[in-house]
């Protein structure tokens, strides 16, 4: 059963990144010029391990790291009779195994340049889509409007 899971884990990722929906523009123009405490108090972002990096000149980076791990193991195994005794079969049984095992890392690092409180840039980097779901809610959305040409 174990194995089935992991299997059609694969196969879900697998597929999703053939056909993964791309970074918006839109999402990430929405965060420029928000206050932090959007970040904060975001429903995602609140919810995944945050990396701070602060700069000499005044800037600070946030690291927001969505990711899963995944441990795939693959064992080979072979076995052979020793045909000279073959009535204590079980004492005769020479088997090999060796077994490979890795790990895959899938996700996003959502990258966020703040200055003075404020996001500068948001840049999205890794295996990451980006919708309506991971802009600023509340009373940080930004109000569209329409230019009259």
């Amino acid at each position: 059963m174990h194995k089935l899971i992991i299997f059609f884990t694969f196969i879900f990722i697998f597929v999703s990144c053939a056909t993964a929906p791309k970074v918006r523009q839109e999402d990430l123009d929405a965060w420029t010029g928000v206050s932090i405490e959007a970040l904060d108090t975001h429903s995602l972002f609140n919810t995944v391990p945050m990396k701070e990096v602060k700069t000499k000149d005044g800037f600070t980076y946030r690291y927001y790291n969505n990711s899963e791990s995944f441990l795939k193991c693959i064992t080979n195994s072979s076995s052979s009779l020793n045909p000279a005794n073959q009535i204590n079969s079980s004492a005769n049984l020479n088997k090999n195994s060796n077994t490979t095992c890795y790990e895959k890392k899938v996700g996003c690092n959502n990258v966020f340049l703040i200055k003075d409180e404020t996001v500068v840039s948001y840049e999205p980097k890794g295996q990451c889509y980006t919708d309506e779901r991971v802009q600023p809610e509340g009373r940080y959305r930004k109000v569209k409007t329409k230019k009259n040409d």
